[in-house]
C-alpha cells in the first residue's frame, strides 16, 4: 500500500481519527466506480470522459475553495529542522484551496527562467548545476522536482509565468500568493516543476527569476511565522531544507546527473497539510493499492 492508504494505518491515532472511515469510502467509491476525491490516483479514471461530471466537479470545487478557512486555536512552540529556527508556530491556512491540491506549488515547463549570465531557458530545461538569477545574485540549482500531470490543475498567469496559486512570488515589493494577485484558471500542462537550490542561511537567496517574477524555491528556512508575522513563505515542510532534501533525495532521478527527481504528488498528514512527496512510480501503483483495499473491505 502507498500514499494516503499507508498513512491511514501508520499510527493508531490516524486510524481512529480518519482511517477507519477512509478505507470504507475508498472501497465504496471503487465499487460504484465514482471519483469521490482528487487525491487518490485510482479514482481519477472514473468520470474523466464525462463533460457533465467535469462541469459539476468544478462547480463543487469552486464552492469548497471559497469557504472561509478554519481559524487556528492551538499555539505550539516548536523548533525548526534547520539552523534558522524562528519561535512560535503559526502556520496559517490562507484559503481552503490549499487543502484542495494534489500537486505541490510549482510552475509550468514553458515559463522562462533567467540565468545568471542574463540569458533565458525554459523551466523544463533547468537541471542540477544550472546557475540561475536570484534576488541575491547567482545561485546554483541542487535539484529539480518534476511532477507529470494527467489531470487539469489550477494555474495563475502573470506575463510569461504560469504558476500554481499557492507558490509564493514577489509582487510589488512583498511576498504574496499568485491567487491573491490574479484569478486562477484550470488548465492542462504536461508537467509542473519546482526547485531546490544550494543551501543558504538567507531566505531571500532561495528564489528564482521566472518570467520576470521572483518565485520562491524549496528549503528557504522559514518554517513558521512568529506572532504578528505574515510571511506567506512560511511552511513547516516546504520551508525546511533538511526535510525537503531528504524528501527529494528519496525520489527516482535525484541521483541522475541532471538531478531531475520524478514526483507523483504530495503526501498530506491527518490534518490535510502537506508533509511529504510521493515518488512517481508509487503514485502510479496507488490505483492497484486502492483496488486491493476494496477487495479486503468487500
Amino acid at each position: 500500500m502507498a500514499g494516503e492508504l499507508n498513512l491511514a494505518v501508520s499510527s493508531q491515532a490516524n486510524w481512529k481519527k480518519w482511517g477507519v472511515h477512509y478505507y470504507p469510502s475508498i472501497a465504496r467509491a471503487h465499487q460504484r466506480e465514482q471519483c469521490s476525491n482528487f487525491k487518490d490516483a485510482g479514482l481519477q479514471v472514473y468520470g474523466r470522459n464525462s463533460p457533465l461530471f467535469l462541469k459539476s466537479r468544478d462547480a463543487v470545487d469552486a464552492t469548497f475553495d471559497n469557504l472561509p478557512p478554519p481559524k487556528p486555536t492551538k499555539q505550539v512552540r516548536t523548533q525548526a529542522a534547520t539552523s534558522y529556527s524562528r519561535g512560535v508556530n503559526y502556520q496559517h491556512v490562507h484559503s481552503m484551496q490549499q487543502y484542495n491540491m494534489r500537486s505541490g506549488p510549482c510552475m509550468t515547463g514553458e515559463s522562462p527562467v533567467m540565468l545568471a549570465d542574463g540569458t533565458q531557458i525554459r523551466t523544463d530545461a533547468v537541471k542540477r548545476g544550472t546557475i540561475v538569477d536570484s534576488p541575491r545574485g547567482p545561485r546554483t540549482v541542487a535539484a529539480v522536482i518534476k511532477t507529470p500531470l494527467s489531470y487539469p490543475v489550477a494555474l495563475c498567469t502573470l506575463g510569461e509565468l504560469r504558476i500554481t496559486p499557492w507558490h509564493p512570488i514577489m509582487h510589488e515589493g512583498a511576498w504574496k500568493f499568485p491567487a491573491d494577485v490574479v484569478q486562477p484558471q484550470y488548465g492542462f500542462t504536461d508537467a509542473i516543476y519546482s526547485f531546490l537550490l544550494q543551501p543558504s542561511a538567507d531566505a531571500d537567496a532561495h528564489a528564482m527569476n521566472i518570467g520576470g517574477v521572483a518565485c520562491v524555491t524549496y528549503g528557504h528556512g522559514i518554517v513558521f511565522n512568529e506572532v504578528g508575522e505574515t510571511d506567506v513563505r512560511a511552511h513547516s515542510f516546504f520551508g525546511s531544507y533538511d526535510k525537503m532534501l531528504a524528501a527529494v533525495a528519496s525520489l527516482p532521478g535525484f541521483r541522475d546527473e541532471d538531478g531531475v527527481a520524478q514526483c507523483g504528488g504530495v503526501l498530506r498528514d491527518a490534518n490535510s497539510l502537506i508533509c511529504g512527496l510521493v515518488p512517481l512510480e508509487q503514485a502510479k501503483t496507488d490505483h492497484l493499492s486502492e483496488k486491493r483495499a476494496m477487495e479486503v473491505m468487500a
